[in-house]
């Protein structure tokens, strides 16, 4: 809801405070890595990206992001 209202700040502080208290937390990675990526900010979808796949590797989240990576890079 925060994203869809247009308070990114705010909404990445929430994903990031929920990988801070469930690091292994898949919606949680996902979320920070499509907020991270709308943002331009390649560098951190990157890093949000491996920490996903790392955590859950072939999830539908894993494979979505590295889709959506590989899709505008190139």
């Amino acid at each position: 809801l925060l994203v869809e209202l247009g308070r990114l700040d705010e909404a990445r502080g929430y994903f990031q405070r929920t990988l801070e208290l469930a690091p292994r937390h898949v919606k949680g990675h996902f979320a920070l890595f499509t907020l991270q990526h709308a943002a331009g900010e390649t560098d951190a979808a990157l890093a949000t990206m491996r920490a996903l796949q790392r955590v859950a590797p072939g999830s539908p989240e894993a494979v979505a992001a590295s889709e959506i990576f590989d899709a505008s890079a190139g």
